[in-house]
């Protein structure tokens, strides 16, 4: 009798670590940049400039890659590169700031509010692409800066 119990809590606990609310999801995502410029972004929070990146024209950067527990279906990723606004510096000269909450002052003259399409900050603005293959969930983010932002950075 014993050996049917120790069996049978064997079998128990198996099947218990073999649920399938066991999900991950994996999530990537890089800045493109598909320009013939060159591109530096600096991040910063508080008014204090965290971090700078520098990316090639038509070169790319990845800002995330990270796993999350559980199914996400939808754009989400956590990134130490998007703070409260970013500075976009086309060519070492032009300038468009990225706000990540409603602009109170316009300090700058270049700028994309929170809300714009080409604002980097938003994760809609984000090309997502999401697959599922067992239960591992892959997402894929981009933010394309794009020849349209450089002229808006010049004007």
């Amino acid at each position: 009798m014993k050996n049917y119990l120790a069996i049978f809590l064997v079998s128990y606990i198996s099947i218990l670590g073999c649920n399938k609310d066991n999900q991950q999801s994996n999530l990537t995502a890089v800045w493109k940049n598909n320009t013939g410029h060159d591109i530096s972004v600096a991040t910063y929070i508080y008014g204090i400039k965290k971090d700078t990146v520098k990316i090639g024209p038509m070169g790319e950067f990845e800002i995330a890659n990270m796993a999350a527990r559980g199914r996400i279906l939808k754009p989400f990723f956590s990134s130490s590169y998007l703070s409260d606004s970013s500075i976009v510096i086309f060519d070492g000269k032009f300038t468009i700031t990225h706000y990540s909450t409603k602009v109170v002052t316009q300090s700058v003259k270049n700028y994309y509010e929170y809300n714009s399409s080409k604002n980097l900050q938003n994760f809609i603005n984000y090309e997502f692409t999401s697959k599922v293959i067992k239960t591992n969930t892959y997402n894929h983010h981009i933010y394309y800066f794009t020849e349209d932002q450089y002229l808006d950075a010049t004007k």
